[in-house]
């Protein structure tokens, strides 16, 4: 999809009002297939509440990212899948618990790709993970995290993601989102207090350093689940 048609695609669709200028749209870009064109109808479908054509568009970005995982777990299209996976797990019930623990490491998966390819310029992708760990954090969050070790912390790789998420948004002059972003961490710096990170209490250390070892603690994460990741222990079974 060359440059041109992105902007245009996001642009029409970002400024579309209701469902039926959505529907106009989805026709006019029929001729499109890929996950960052589903994604953004996701974003828009649902920011007009209608649901189903949300979670259609949803399972569409997912279903392109799974027939071409090898092309796009490591591409800009990452983000599109990994959120696509979020969105599905908050805003969609999943009665299964395998099938949703699956999305949840698919989501951690391609969102972690899109950060480890581009550092502070995915900033957003740095946000939803952030989001994903904080909306299941108890539950498959702490599971994902056995890969690192039982008992570990998890609030301290969110506020990592929300640090450098703001790190990201500064950088790119986004200073509202950045102010957001650096708020959340800073709130979950605070909630720490006296709980030992590393073998010293977590308001001994700066926002940055500790944000530094919830970095450090998601790469160690991310080596430690690939192989299981990669050998299709998560697999997304779809239709079509």
């Amino acid at each position: 999809m060359d440059n041109q048609t992105i902007i245009a695609l996001t642009t029409e669709v970002n400024n579309a009002k209701s469902n039926s200028e959505l529907d106009l749209l989805e026709s006019k870009y029929s001729f499109l297939s890929n996950p960052y064109k589903s994604f953004l109808f996701g974003l828009a479908y649902l920011r007009c509440d209608d649901n189903n054509n949300a979670h259609k568009n949803f399972l569409n970005a997912i279903r392109e990212g799974v027939k071409n995982k090898e092309n796009f777990s490591n591409s800009h299209y990452s983000h599109c899948i990994g959120s696509s996976f979020y969105y599905i797990l908050t805003h969609f019930p999943i009665e299964n618990a395998d099938v949703r623990f699956n999305y949840f490491v698919n989501s951690y998966f391609y969102l972690s790709s899109m950060i480890n390819a581009h550092n502070i310029s995915a900033y957003e992708s740095y946000e939803t993970r952030a989001k994903l760990f904080l909306s299941f954090e108890d539950t498959l969050t702490i599971r994902l995290c056995g890969y690192i070790g039982r008992g570990q912390i998890a609030t301290v790789l969110i506020l990592s993601d929300y640090y450098f998420a703001a790190c990201g948004y500064k950088k790119f002059d986004m200073q509202s989102s950045s102010a957001e972003c650096l708020n959340e961490a800073t709130e979950l710096h605070e909630w720490l207090e006296d709980i030992t990170i590393a073998g010293q209490d977590a308001d001994s250390y700066s926002l940055e350093n500790l944000s530094l070892i919830g970095k450090a603690r998601h790469d160690l994460l991310f080596k430690n689940a690939y192989d299981d990741f990669a050998s299709d222990k998560f697999p997304i079974l779809m239709e079509g």
